[in-house]
Formats: structure tokens, sequence, C-alpha cells
């Protein structure tokens, strides 16, 4: 099966929903720069994220560079390093949200009616084959007269 497309509105979307220096900023201690601009210890390199003097890593709302490595990007690109894992599983980190290809969403629907006609068909079997026997039971059965059922529910009536 195809993964779903992940479309550019959805990458912009993301890329808005999670600015790279609110991020950055819960990973590591960051220090204004200039208005709009942050710098402090890399979040990839730094054995201590929270050293004030450092100014190895700068980031701003939509992306980030590593003065140490040369490394840069978007916010995906920086869970992508941190965590390390691929793009989709960075997407999906950060909540990311697909387009289900046209074709592709044929067939799940298709699927998905297949799948219930299926459970119908399975259910009216079960109901069927419940039915037949407890009419099997009821063809066969016999007279409750003169049987030991009929004086054990008389002897009840006359004890209760």
């Amino acid at each position: 099966m195809t993964r779903p497309r992940i479309s550019e509105s959805a990458l912009a979307e993301l890329r808005l929903a999670h600015p790279v220096d609110e991020l950055a900023g819960k990973m590591v201690a960051l220090r204004r720069l200039k208005p709009g601009r942050f710098v402090g210890p890399c979040p990839l390199h730094s054995p201590d994220r929270q050293a004030r003097d450092s100014t190895a890593f700068e980031c701003w709302s939509d992306g980030w560079v590593c003065a140490r490595c040369q490394e840069g990007g978007d916010v995906i690109k920086l869970i992508m390093l941190v965590d390390g894992v691929g793009f989709v599983e960075a997407f999906d980190r950060l909540g990311g949200k697909y387009e289900i290809d046209p074709e592709q969403a044929k067939k799940l629907e298709h699927d998905a009616k297949a799948k219930a006609e299926k459970r119908k068909r399975d259910e009216n079997w079960f109901r069927e084959r419940e039915r037949s026997t407890a009419f099997d039971i009821w063809v066969h059965a016999k007279p409750i007269l003169g049987t030991e059922a009929e004086a054990s529910g008389r002897k009840k009536k006359t004890e209760g």
C-alpha cells in the first residue's frame, strides 16, 4: 500500500505551526541575537544544552544553522537530526496531516464497502444457522405430556 501524499500546503502549515525558534528553545537555552534571531548551544552537538555563552546554533522562526557542522534547514530537518529519524517520522512527530490520493481514497472506500458486505454476509449466515438449529429443535421436539419434564413441572407447582 502506498503512503498518503504530503502536500506542499501541509508542509507549509506544519512549519507555521512549529516555529524553529520555539521548538529549539525547548531543547536548548537560546538568547535573542536581534529581533527574530536567536543563538545558543546546538541541540545536535553541544554537551551542555543550557550553556549561556554558546553561539554555535542560530535560528529564527522558519530555519536554523549550526556553525560547527554547517548543517541547517527547517523544523522537520531539525527533528530528523535531533531524534535520528527519517523525513516521514519527523513529519508524523510534528503532527503533520496527509493528503490521500484520489485513487487511493477510492480503493480505501471500495475496501471498506467490501469488508462491510462480508461482515453482513457472515452475520446473516450465523443468524440463519441459529434460526435453522432452533427450528430443528422445535420440529423434533416431543410433547411434554407423560414425560419426566411434565412430572417435574407439576411437582414444582404443588410445592410452590
